[in-house]
């Protein structure tokens, strides 16, 4: 785990628990979206996750004039084979870069859908495998302070096991970013073995009262007075998912309370609606602390 967090660090300075939980979301096969100011190294994050896994990486900047099929695919006739062929879209890939995926219209956003849900891409009517493994690393920019973005949908942030805030970093980080010239990333980890400590992680203990506290946070969060819309089951599942890799990470195989603690904001709090009086991410992080302080911790 150190060697990847160190490689990623060459091009992303700060922010080492982010990067842990980015690293547990892609051993729990999840996808990742990314929220920040613009400038502040979103995409140059997923540029260096690719590089050191040595994994194909495509990109998509989207606007509001991209087209579902701009993401997929499409089939076609060909005129000089006189035959029907696709050309197939950049979701084929391993790692797919959706930057900016605010700023497309909810049709297109939605293209992705199948994509990060079944692994799988339809196009006129046939369905098509994607190669294993294969991420979606979503960016954004912060909404409320833009124009001409399109909030993503419930549906389409409940398949974002994480999401990451990317601020500004500190004054020592950014003196560091400006006086260093980022190293050449070397690809520390190959395709078969991130399978392999994926495999690894399904094997990590969760003991019966653990899942019962998962459960009991959600329910909490179903009936918090500050909360329109709590989590759903599949939250829960992500939330076990996380736990196990952030208990492989430190070495363990088993799950414990600080595990499920420790993810439990990155994997809740997009996925949670609040009302209108809740605002701040510091807010938001006091009702989800009120919903855990409601709940006994299992020993």
């Amino acid at each position: 785990m150190n060697t990847i967090i160190q490689e990623w660090k060459k091009g992303f300075i700060g922010h080492t628990k982010s990067l842990k939980i980015i690293y547990c979301a892609m051993l729990s096969k999840g996808h990742i979206l990314l929220e920040g100011p613009p400038g502040v190294g979103k995409t140059q994050l997923a540029h260096t996750i690719a590089q050191s896994l040595g994994l194909q990486f495509n990109r998509i900047q989207f606007t509001p004039d991209v087209l579902p099929s701009d993401v997929t695919g499409i089939k076609f006739f060909h005129p000089g084979s006189k035959q029907f062929e696709i050309k197939y879209g950049p979701v084929f890939t391993n790692i797919l870069l959706a930057d900016e995926i605010n700023r497309a219209t909810p049709k297109t956003q939605s293209s992705l859908l199948e994509a990060m849900q079944e692994h799988t891409v339809t196009i006129d009517d046939t369905t098509h495998e994607l190669s294993e493994p294969f991420f979606v690393i979503g960016t954004q920019n912060n909404i409320e302070t833009n124009q001409g973005t399109y909030p993503l949908p419930e549906a389409q942030l409940d398949r974002f096991i994480v999401k990451i805030n990317v601020t500004y970093p500190d004054v020592d980080a950014e003196k560091n970013i400006l006086l260093k010239q980022f190293a050449n990333i070397q690809n520390v980890m190959d395709k078969e073995t991130l399978l392999a400590y994926q495999k690894e992680i399904e094997k990590i203990h969760v003991d019966e009262d653990l899942t019962t506290y998962i459960v009991q946070i959600l329910n909490e969060t179903r009936n918090h007075h500050n909360i329109t819309t709590g989590l759903s089951t599949r939250a829960g599942i992500q939330i076990r998912q996380m736990a196990q890799s952030y208990a492989y990470i430190n070495d363990r195989n088993y799950v414990i309370p600080d595990d499920i603690q420790a993810v439990l904001p990155y994997v809740a709090l997009h996925k949670i609606q609040f009302n209108s009086q809740i605002r701040h991410h510091n807010e938001k992080i006091d009702c989800l602390n009120e919903c855990l302080g409601n709940i006994h911790v299992p020993l």
